[in-house]
């Protein structure tokens, strides 16, 4: 329970005793409140907790997604280290582990039975990023940090006390922080928890809210921690002994194969033949005299989501052309992850076609969005690997060319 914290930090709880008895005669102002947890968290040098880390996605007349980790973590002050601070280490429920030591970052995914390891020497940039990643780097820091960008008089105004309320038996201050800059459609929110007792932050909640077309998307990011120690003994705990079996070691540092391209631009795309959502079957062969553009895509890839209203505006411009604009669903089921009611919410009418994996490896396609435009020949004279905001441009160009 998070009550254990005040109990747990027998160094700080002077400090909180003599400050929180000025604060509690009146209502704090959030500068105050910020500097009380910059001050508390400054003082935490090691300890363990586990995170409970929770997403939810919803979108209206599509599907509901609801993901749950929980995470332990422990955390010990590292003198000699300064880019980080801190030795590490996390487990998540599902035995992916991590662990810093100072020195190496270790990455060890149980599905593969792979260790990934990466140097302070060679990769001084990854290393650096452990303090972006609160699923291991010590949680009341990585919402301090959060917090402290607003303790400036220029946007201490952004800072919101909205009074206190309990969670998990605690009371706490709960905090809004009004985001940074202004968004085009997207609406978001985001809430800390600060315990009263101990001025440690507990809780991150943050809301979005965007639209596209008739789709309302919402997401929901709640991580909070529990279980909280700070007695942890020793250095034993961060030792690459410590973390689980495995089959092989890799260099992470050690520059990847160079990745395989498109199929190339000048060769005859392959023909394949593929069922449609709606209940019919398309082939390549039968386009041949117009021009084709294939638009590979998936529902979870937002740049796929980019490219397809991109592809739309397109589709409408040359719907009395000798163009046909096909999307190719990788990945889900039609039924299942309601591919109708996906591309209707988004005003996506141009035809679309599913089980596309079958034909990736035919076109060399090992990431999503993959774009190929097909000549009237069946040709393939442009290819796009990943989303640009120059799409459009680059494909009017390409089209008017060959018509």
């Amino acid at each position: 329970m998070l009550k254990s914290l005040t109990m747990r930090i027998p160094s700080l709880s002077i400090i909180f005793i003599i400050v929180c008895a000025g604060c509690k005669s009146q209502k704090l102002e959030p500068k105050q409140l910020l500097d009380l947890v910059n001050s508390a968290t400054s003082k935490i040098e090691n300890g363990s907790y586990t995170l409970h880390n929770n997403y939810y996605r919803s979108v209206n007349g599509e599907d509901t997604v609801f993901k749950k980790n929980v995470i332990q973590c422990r955390f010990r002050k590292n003198a000699i280290e300064r880019s980080v601070g801190f030795q590490l280490y996390s487990s998540r429920d599902d035995n992916y582990q991590q662990l810093f030591d100072g020195e190496y970052f270790y990455s060890l995914t149980p599905w593969n039975q792979t260790l990934e390891i990466s140097s302070v020497i060679t990769s001084p940039g990854k290393i650096n990023d452990l303090k972006s990643d609160y699923t291991i780097y010590p949680f009341f820091k990585y919402l301090n940090d959060g917090l402290q960008y607003y303790n400036t008089d220029s946007m201490i105004g952004k800072v919101i006390i909205l009074g206190e309320e309990m969670f998990r038996g605690e009371k706490c201050y709960k905090v809004e922080t009004l985001p940074r800059k202004a968004r085009n459609k997207m609406r978001s929110a985001h809430y800390y928890y600060i315990s009263a007792n101990t001025f440690l932050p507990v809780r991150n909640y943050v809301t979005f809210e965007d639209s596209t077309g008739k789709a309302r998307e919402v997401q929901v990011f709640d991580d909070w921690i529990g279980e909280v120690k700070f007695d942890i003994p020793s250095s034993g705990g961060f030792l690459k002994s410590s973390l689980g079996s495995y089959n092989r070691e890799v260099n992470a540092d050690l520059p990847a194969d160079k990745p395989v391209s498109l199929l190339a631009i000048g060769t005859y795309a392959p023909d394949w033949e593929l069922p449609l959502l709606d209940g019919s079957k398309l082939n390549l062969s039968g386009l041949r005299g117009k021009i084709v553009i294939l638009d590979f895509w998936y529902k979870a890839c937002l740049p796929c989501q980019k490219q397809m209203t991109s592809l739309q505006a397109l589709h409408e411009k040359y719907k009395d052309s000798p163009v046909a604009f096909i999307g190719i669903n990788t990945k889900d089921d039609p039924a299942r992850d309601k591919l109708s009611a996906f591309l209707t919410n988004r005003g996506i009418t141009m035809r679309s076609a599913y089980q596309g994996s079958k034909i990736e490896a035919d076109y060399h396609v090992t990431a999503s969005p993959a774009l190929f435009v097909i000549d009237k020949t069946g040709k393939i004279v442009y290819n796009l690997d990943g989303y640009s905001d120059k799409l459009i441009e680059d494909l009017k160009r390409v089209i008017d060319e060959r018509l």
